[in-house]
């Protein structure tokens, strides 16, 4: 091969690499420049569908510059399929999770620490963070260290769990408001009286939902909780004053009072229940006495739910409390995501003044307006949402709009979402409730070392399952009152009162290092 050839053929060797090396550059710009997508894995709403379609969650992809893929998994499922992901170790990119998914097993390693990343990258966060409102977030930290980005509220109203009632029965019947937990079950009993076939005090969740509820105004606590009175934790469950409210509601199931199926009713019959007639009372959040009303009025036009004051107690005090600001939920990110700075991007965004008013109103133009510095939804969006007793279907609008806040991959809540869309006379309530002094903000749990998460991990699962047994036994009438404090007993051999130690140590020791 003459020189002259071979040189050609090294020219157009190196041209021909070249181009394949541009090409292949392009390429790669091409492909970084794609979006990561994110999948987050979230329980199903029921009544109001995650919905990637709808135009905010358009927008938020748009803005962060990250794509979003959603794992949806059944409510029905979603405790058990959650903790086994997580239990596995095959966390998604983010998940959602509890406090208690927290302290179970962010010693395993399955989460991501998210205070360098939070320091770092998310500068709208670590501000929100610094805010005296959202200190008790560092109660959720292991030793110092965040484990899931927190779910925090704004624009906040005051509410909390209280009794809720038919007031247009109670006024058939002739019968006052109930003042104190005696009356409600006269009243309730007059109601039985009259409805021999209603399920007159309906509930979900079980018995843990019935006794939670109820406990504190009761005068005691549900399991592990603070005591304003006493100034210190307590093991409710295991105290005199919570065998005589499960004395209470073992009554009020032996006398038709409380609904025969409380074990297995979901919220979706429970809301069934309530709005259909066959129901006249609840102990719970009093936003679904709002959605009894929506529903009922359409079987019974005079049908109409109220919170009842805060009832007296049987040792002759009121007392309840309000929800935490914080959300204790929020979002862990798995240990082997390789999306970290995807994560980081979107939830920052969604932290954002932009992204938190995005997830309230919608896209400005199409679904609200700015007058001065106040947000509307504009009315044409919300016309085809209108309720027949004041106020929108909100599960309609989060899922066609993709506004939403409880519930919904959202971050940071901006309650104005409720409070536009609730009548006047829901506002009204809550504004009651807040001049109200019986009302309370809670207190919430401290920090705890490794060593007490060790413990209480396994204290916490045998002194639930003797008292849990127990609670249904007495309830369905298969033991007595009296057999109780066997199960008491029971429960303190197996820690109940260790428990109560551990938290009042931490209480003390965070407390100290303010």
């Amino acid at each position: 091969m003459t020189k002259k050839l071979i040189l050609c053929v090294a020219m157009l060797t190196a041209v021909l690499s070249l181009s394949t090396w541009a090409a292949g550059s392009q390429d790669t710009t091409a492909s970084a420049a794609e979006p990561a997508t994110v999948t987050v894995m979230v329980a199903e709403r029921g009544t109001a569908a995650q919905n990637l379609e709808a135009p905010v969650y358009t927008y938020i992809m748009e803005e962060s510059g990250v794509n979003i893929d959603f794992e949806i998994v059944p409510s029905s499922d979603w405790n058990a399929k959650k903790r086994t992901i997580i239990a596995t170790d095959d966390v998604p990119d983010i998940i959602s999770v509890g406090l208690g998914d927290v302290l179970d097993f962010a010693d395993a390693g399955v989460f991501q620490p998210l205070n360098d990343m939070i320091d770092k990258k998310m500068p709208n966060l670590k501000a929100l963070l610094q805010l005296k409102e959202n200190q008790n977030v560092w109660k959720t930290a292991i030793d110092g260290t965040l484990y899931a980005f927190p779910t925090l509220k704004h624009y906040e109203f005051h509410r909390g769990i209280i009794s809720v009632i038919r007031v247009d029965t109670l006024k058939t019947l002739g019968l006052e408001m109930p003042k104190s937990f005696d009356e409600l079950y006269d009243v309730l009993s007059a109601i039985k009286e009259d409805d021999p076939n209603a399920h007159v005090w309906t509930t979900r969740g079980g018995s843990n939902n019935v006794l939670r509820n109820m406990a504190y105004a009761w005068g005691t606590g549900h399991e592990i909780y603070f005591d304003q009175d006493l100034d210190k934790y307590v093991y409710g469950s295991v105290t005199s004053r919570y065998k005589d409210l499960l004395a209470y509601v073992s009554r009020a199931y032996n006398d038709g009072l409380l609904d025969p199926d409380y074990v297995s009713v979901t919220t979706q019959q429970w809301r069934e229940k309530l709005g259909s007639g066959k129901s006249y009372f609840f102990f719970d959040n009093p936003t679904y006495g709002k959605r009894s009303n929506d529903a009922i009025v359409n079987v019974n036009p005079d049908g109409w739910f109220e919170p009842t004051p805060v009832l007296e107690n049987p040792y002759g005090g009121r007392r309840a409390l309000f929800y935490d600001r914080i959300v204790w939920g929020g979002w862990a990110i798995g240990a082997h995501s390789e999306n970290e700075d995807a994560v980081a991007q979107l939830l920052d965004y969604m932290y954002s003044d932009e992204g938190a008013i995005l997830k309230t109103f919608g896209v400005e133009g199409d679904h609200y307006e700015r007058v001065g510095s106040e947000y509307q939804y504009k009315l044409d969006v919300l016309e085809p949402y209108k309720n027949p007793t004041g106020g929108y279907k909100i599960d309609a609008i989060v899922t066609d709009i993709g506004i939403g806040g409880y519930g919904d991959f959202n971050p940071y809540i901006d309650m104005r979402l409720y409070r536009l869309t609730w009548p006047e006379y829901q506002i009204a309530w809550y504004e009651k409730m807040e001049q109200d002094p019986a009302w309370s903000d809670p207190i919430s749990d401290p920090p705890l070392n490794a060593s007490e998460r060790e413990s209480l991990a396994d204290l916490r699962t045998k002194v639930q399952t003797i008292l849990q047994q127990g609670i249904d036994k007495v309830i369905l009438g298969d033991m007595t009152i009296d057999e109780w404090d066997g199960v008491v007993e029971d429960a303190k051999k197996a820690g109940a009162l260790e428990i109560e130690k551990i938290y009042n140590d931490a209480q003390r020791r965070f407390e100290a290092g303010r």
